[in-house]
């Protein structure tokens, strides 16, 4: 394959490496450049070491067609992204005026005067073209060494991204550094990656690759493909995507980046139905990711936040003496705060969560991590319990999302 449509990601500092900061860059580049048909074949993270630096784009050079670098730009000493780069392409950095002159002026309509050391930044390397750099002083630096490009640009965040859109992935598609790679993701979630892999089986699928991406809360499934044209590769992904649903369409959601309780928010709006949680242990948790699907206000109304046993009385009606005898955390309970819930909202759907977060508060037969989540809908009641584990935070998150899962379960059988 022709490597002009590779590239490498060169992120550069210390400050990586000794892990403090976190990395953003690599993954928008590589995101970005995936869109538009690049192909990222290697991230590398480099110190601020001039051999290193050289060492990784020599690398570079010789495996791809392009490279993108990242930080060391800047006017302290510790930047030694620009003459390690110069000195690579065998370029001498000289001072240039119409530089220092854009720098300048950019302070100047900051009302603030230039730092001596930031005069640097306009010795540039000779035969290098200058990236203009929208929202800060350092340029970017382009260089051309036969078919390999690269593009040396600031590590803030913001510059980096302005540079990117504005030159460089343009420039790469212009000189037809691209290749036709599209990709399709499902989501799934109530099942393992162990299962979904047992379910479809070896994959085997000419010009296909199938990824698992697991997370703390479903598995994502990605389906990719290389081709010489769009048509091809869409007709590539249309084979593999009929394969993937006939073998477990029943546990996907959804795709693209799609979240459960955009989905669910979907089919309440279709139908026209209402929704109202009351939660415990998660604390509003669920009521923030229900509410963080803009337009949810046109199913859900009013939510309950009833964290202690009185609270459980008073708003849900949740009889003192059921909770004396079988507990705040137990299956009656979550059982009458869902149908309190829906009496009180008069909603079609209530969902309730009742459980032991932790890291206090557990004991035989319920420990930490004991949660029961009901649902009441239309014909009735459901319950289930769930052991979670012993982090309170991840306990939380884990009740909240499983209630979202039981709902769309739920509201799933109303609508086939």
């Amino acid at each position: 394959m022709d490597k002009k449509s590779w590239a490498y990601i060169l992120i550069i500092g210390d400050e990586i490496l000794l892990g403090q900061r976190q990395d953003t860059n690599s993954h928008y580049l590589a995101s970005e450049l995936t869109k538009i048909g690049v192909t990222v074949k290697r991230i590398i993270a480099v110190g601020d070491d001039k051999s290193e630096i050289q060492n990784a784009l020599q690398d570079a050079q010789n495996n791809s067609g392009a490279a993108i670098i990242t930080g060391g730009l800047g006017p302290t000493q510790d930047d030694i992204t620009r003459p390690a780069v110069a000195d690579f392409f065998g370029a001498q950095l000289l001072f240039n005026p119409t530089l220092s002159e854009i720098i300048e002026k950019k302070y100047r309509a900051r009302g603030i005067k230039i730092p001596e050391c930031v005069k640097v930044q306009a010795e540039f390397p000779q035969g290098a073209q200058p990236i203009d750099n929208q929202f800060g002083t350092a340029p970017g630096i382009f260089f051309r060494q036969g078919d390999f490009l690269c593009f040396v640009i600031p590590g803030v965040p913001t510059e980096m991204k302005g540079m990117a859109e504005k030159f460089i992935f343009p420039l790469l598609i212009d000189e037809n550094r691209v290749r036709p790679f599209l990709y399709r993701v499902f989501r799934t979630a109530g099942v393992s990656e162990a299962i979904l892999s047992e379910r479809i089986g070896d994959w085997e699928m000419e010009g296909i690759k199938l990824a698992y991406l697991p997370k703390y809360f479903g598995v994502d499934l990605r389906i990719s493909t290389e081709a010489e044209s769009i048509e091809t590769a869409n007709a590539l992904l249309d084979q593999a995507e009929e394969r993937i649903v006939s073998q477990i369409g029943d546990v996907i959601y959804g795709q693209g980046d799609i979240e459960l309780a955009e989905v669910i928010g979907e089919i309440l709006t279709a139908n026209n139905w209402r929704l109202t949680i009351a939660e415990s242990c998660t604390g509003g948790l669920l009521g923030a990711m229900i509410t963080d699907i803009p337009g949810a206000s046109r199913y859900f109304r009013r939510g309950f936040i009833t964290y202690s046993n009185q609270a459980k009385s008073d708003m849900l009606g949740v009889p003192e003496g059921l909770i004396e005898k079988h507990g705040a955390v137990s299956a009656q309970v979550a059982g009458k705060m869902a149908e309190g819930a829906a009496n009180w909202a008069k909603a079609d759907f209530a969902l309730s969560i009742t459980g032991i977060a932790g890291p206090t508060g557990g004991a035989p037969p319920k420990p930490v991590g004991t949660t029961y989540i009901a649902i009441a809908h239309p014909e009735g009641l459901d319950i289930s319990k769930f052991s979670f584990q012993d982090n309170r935070n991840l306990n939380r998150l884990q009740s909240a999302r499983a209630a979202l899962l039981l709902l769309h379960t739920t509201l799933k059988k109303y609508i086939s």
